[in-house]
C-alpha cells in the first residue's frame, strides 16, 4: 500500500501521523479456484511479498488426515500472539515454485475429502491466509473467500460473471 502526502506550503498543519510498511505475505488470488478428490494439481497464487517465503500450508477438511500442528513463531515473543499455531499440512519445498514477488506456483497433493481448504503463506514477517487477503470485486466475493472448494468429480464449478 502506498501513501501520498499532499504538501501545501500555505498550510503548515499537514503532518503524517503514521506509516505502515509490511513484508507480510498476502495471497490474493488463486487459479484454478477449485480442487478435486484424488487429483493432484498445480495452482497459481497471486499476491504480495512472495520472494522470501519459508513455508506454505494447506489447512482444512480435505487435508485433515495429513495435518499437524505447526507453531512457526513460538520462540518469537513479539509475534507469537499475532501468529498462533496452525493445524495444517505443510507442503514440501519441492511443491513450491516462487516465480516472482507476486506469483507462486504450487503443486497440491490430491485432497482426500470434500470441503474447503485455505492456503497459508509464511515468511519471517508472519503468515497470510488466502481467506484473509483474497481479492473482492465490488459486491462480488469469490467463492474461495471461504476456502478453496474440493469437488467429487472433475467438473468445473459454475462461473460467476
Amino acid at each position: 500500500m502506498s501513501f501520498f502526502i499532499h504538501y501545501d506550503p500555505n498550510n503548515y498543519g499537514t503532518f503524517l501521523e503514521g506509516f505502515v510498511l509490511s513484508a507480510l505475505p498476502q495471497p490474493i488470488d488463486v487459479s484454478p479456484d477449485f480442487a478435486t478428490i484424488g487429483i493432484s494439481k498445480g495452482i497459481s497464487i497471486s499476491g504480495k511479498s512472495f520472494l522470501r517465503i519459508s513455508n506454505v500450508y494447506l489447512s482444512g477438511n480435505p487435508y485433515v488426515s495429513a495435518c499437524q500442528t505447526y507453531n512457526p513463531f513460538l520462540s518469537v515473543y513479539s509475534m507469537s500472539a499475532t501468529y498462533p499455531a496452525l493445524f495444517a499440512f505443510k507442503l514440501p519445498a519441492s511443491a513450491i515454485n516462487i516465480l516472482s514477488d507476486h506469483q507462486i506456483m504450487l503443486t497440491i497433493p490430491a485432497p482426500s475429502a470434500t470441503g474447503r481448504f485455505d492456503i497459508i503463506v509464511e515468511n519471517l514477517a508472519g503468515y497470510g491466509k488466502l481467506t484473509q487477503f483474497c481479492r473482492h470485486f465490488g459486491d462480488y466475493q469469490p467463492d474461495y473467500a471461504q476456502g478453496i472448494p474440493v469437488f467429487i468429480d472433475n467438473s468445473e464449478p459454475i462461473s460467476h460473471p
